[in-house]
């Protein structure tokens, strides 16, 4: 993300008549092979697209962590109950 938002303002810089980020934008333009502009705003575009799938994988994987998170609390509920249930039957059998 920050490498994306430094990108980001790379391009609002050099959109700018007055470029305060960077002085050498010609020099930069001289020694490259594709437009400057074009160049960052793909590689900007890849980093976006890039952390929006990140994030849609983290929330399913969320989703699908917090749905076994929920089924291990219910088996382990069920279990209690059987607990109590043979603790009662012991203490019925033993008298105690």
């Amino acid at each position: 993300m920050t490498l994306g938002n430094a990108i980001k303002n790379c391009i609002a810089d050099y959109d700018k008549p007055h470029r305060d980020l960077l002085q050498n934008w010609k020099e930069i333009e001289q020694h490259s092979d594709k437009p400057i502009r074009e160049w960052m705003t793909a590689v900007y575009t890849k980093i976006y697209h890039f952390i929006m799938l990140e994030q849609v994988v983290l929330k399913r994987k969320s989703s699908a962590f917090l749905r076994g998170l929920l089924l291990w609390k219910k088996i382990f509920d069920s279990v209690g109950a059987l607990d109590t249930r043979a603790e009662t039957a012991f203490n019925l059998k033993t008298g105690r």
